[in-house]
């Protein structure tokens, strides 16, 4: 099942995005770019959706998640084709159960 397959099936259904991101959710999705490499575009993205669902989530909170190392070393985006073979190998969905896995992902977003 998709994602957006998986959003659609909630119950009660949320009338907007912004009525299921929580300071939690928010440390996971930095989680996971900071594991998969894309840091750049959460340090800007992350707070602004924080912003306008009225969550205090800064690029101070950003670089605390960031700083955990262990795990995220280990993805970091230095190899030729890396997005490519990560997708090959299970993309998104493996490098989260990875990091939850391993203690890096909040378990319980409420």
């Amino acid at each position: 099942m998709t994602a957006g397959e998986q959003v659609m099936e909630l119950d009660p259904a949320p009338d907007r995005p912004r009525d299921i991101v929580t300071p939690k959710a928010l440390e996971n999705a930095a989680a996971v770019v900071a594991a998969s490499g894309a840091r750049p575009n959460a340090a800007l993205h992350l707070p602004a959706i924080a912003h306008e669902c009225g969550i205090k989530f800064d690029l101070f909170d950003v670089a605390e998640v960031f700083k955990e190392d262990t795990i995220y070393r280990r993805f970091e985006n230095r190899a030729p084709l890396c997005c490519q073979r990560l997708f090959e190998a299970g993309g998104v969905p493996l490098l989260m159960k990875t990091l939850l896995d391993h203690g890096f992902l909040h378990g319980d977003l409420a």
